[in-house]
């Protein structure tokens, strides 16, 4: 065991290169209609689609163009040229989520359907940043992880964001009269957790505790469908490296834009 423990500390690059491929290979595997959660990929779709294409045809191209990223990320083709291209997917995504959840609310503070897409951001750019100076920033990771947890703490408690597929996954082990107090609890839990790990407040010991939710989450999503198992598996995979790697915290969010 410490073996392998020294190994996942000495291979970041190698362990958030199956963290971004897994995210991708999960969404992508959505997209082209694996899983039930299909009909919220749909919806983004149809938000924005101002194409002379069906909704299920930019969903199927959409789902093949993450299959293709997550191949090319985990195999290094490409290097920083593909990150840099995946950075810009996620970013396109994010924005169709802002329209999104403006077509849904008629509010345009959709941020925490922006934020959901921030770990693989942080976590791409960790990548691209070794593969341009040979350098670690390990506090990256702990911050992408952050976001995770903010932004589905945020949107199960209905601030800038939408809960629905929150819903999903408890409506998979819960009686429809408990699921709202489970996404009300599920909220401020991850929200705190979301807040202690960006500014650094006992952080190492923090994610250590949420692991064992993060783990709880990825078996239900599993229960929702295999695709959406495989894409948490990036946040369970990332989780267990900062919480390994003492440091992922070393500086605060505020002490990095300080310096």
């Amino acid at each position: 065991m410490h073996n392998l423990i020294q190994y996942i500390k000495a291979n970041p690059v190698f362990i958030f290169r199956w963290v971004l491929f897994f995210a991708f290979l999960g969404h992508g595997l959505v997209s082209v209609g694996f899983s039930s959660s299909v009909k919220l990929h749909s919806a983004l779709i149809h938000s924005v689609n101002i194409t002379p294409f069906t909704d299920t045809v930019l969903l199927h191209i959409a789902g093949t163009f993450d299959l293709i990223i997550a191949v090319l990320i985990l195999f290094n083709i490409g290097k920083e040229k593909t990150l840099y291209l995946a950075v810009t997917y996620l970013a396109s995504v994010a924005l169709t989520a802002l329209v999104f959840y403006y077509s849904k609310t008629g509010k345009i503070f959709g941020f925490a359907e922006v934020m959901r897409r921030f770990p693989w951001i942080f976590y791409a750019f960790f990548l691209i940043l070794y593969e341009k100076q040979g350098k670690y920033y390990f506090n990256l990771l702990r911050i992408g992880l952050a976001f995770a947890f903010l932004s589905h703490g945020l949107a199960s408690l209905g601030i800038w964001g939408l809960n629905a597929g929150h819903i999903e996954l408890a409506n998979n082990i819960l009686k429809s009269d408990d699921v709202k107090y489970f996404i009300i609890g599920s909220g401020i839990a991850d929200t705190t957790i979301g807040f202690l790990l960006l500014f650094k407040i006992k952080s190492l010991l923090v994610v250590r505790v949420a692991i064992f939710w993060i783990a709880f989450v990825v078996t239900i999503s599993f229960m929702t469908g295999i695709p959406d198992g495989i894409f948490r598996m990036g946040f369970l995979l990332s989780a267990l490296y900062v919480a390994l790697e003492e440091k992922c915290h070393s500086k605060s969010v505020i002490e990095l834009i300080k310096n």
